[in-house]
């Protein structure tokens, strides 16, 4: 591969570290505003409470493995818990009915109106 295969994979990787780390952060916060300590966050994932705090921090990332646990711990589709756990202010304008269309898409029927988007009036924030 030449130089600019190089290039794409160094801006994916440089784009990987800065999002995961935010993306993992809201994911605990949003886990603390539904009730739950950094301890049983921990407990959830087989992982320290130590540790979930440095993801809160944005110092330590969530691995794909941890989002199946999370998955499978609580009973809730990763991508519902993605939709729940993004802050609403961190939704680009021109992406917003992207956003707004998943979010009716998968946290519809019964669940719709019980957890309004993070960062929504409706939420308080």
């Amino acid at each position: 591969m030449g130089r600019a295969g190089k290039t794409t994979r160094d801006t994916a990787r440089s784009q990987q570290k800065s999002i995961y780390p935010t993306l993992s952060s809201d994911i605990v916060k949003y886990l603390q505003e539904q009730g739950l300590t950094l301890r049983k966050v921990g407990d959830l994932l087989g992982l320290s409470e130590s540790f979930i705090s440095r993801v809160r921090k944005k110092q330590r990332s969530l691995t794909l493995d941890h989002l199946v646990k999370l998955e499978q711990a609580t009973g809730r589709a990763l991508p519902v818990i993605l939709l729940e756990a993004t802050e609403l202010s961190s939704v680009p304008d021109k992406l917003r009915p992207i956003y707004d269309a998943f979010r009716n898409l998968f946290v519809g029927g019964e669940e719709r109106g019980t957890n309004p988007p993070r960062g929504s009036k409706e939420n308080g924030r």
